[in-house]
């Protein structure tokens, strides 16, 4: 075989696996923003609620004591969302 044909050939399957690859990363990539933008999302709601639960928890435990059992699960509820934040904080 005539080697101009065969350089031929091997540069046209490098040039189809360059723009695979490409094509490839910009995906991915695509893909890595617009899950970082969910998370973002998530974690502003979740500390809206850690917010709005907090306030809860001051009110009731200042009416109620640490003996209620209300104030003991609210307050177990905001340690579930402070240390859900601090995960999407870390992953984000």
């Amino acid at each position: 075989m005539n080697p101009l044909v065969i350089w031929r050939i091997v540069a046209a399957v490098g040039a189809l696996l360059g723009i695979g690859g490409a094509a490839y990363g910009v995906d991915q990539h695509q893909k890595r923003k617009q899950e970082q933008a969910a998370n973002r999302a998530r974690l502003q709601q979740i500390e809206a609620e850690l917010a709005l639960k907090e306030q809860q928890l001051t009110s009731l435990h200042a009416l109620l004591g640490d003996k209620n059992e209300q104030v003991r699960l609210l307050a177990a509820e905001v340690v579930r969302l402070r240390n859900a934040a601090s995960e999407l904080r870390r992953s984000a």
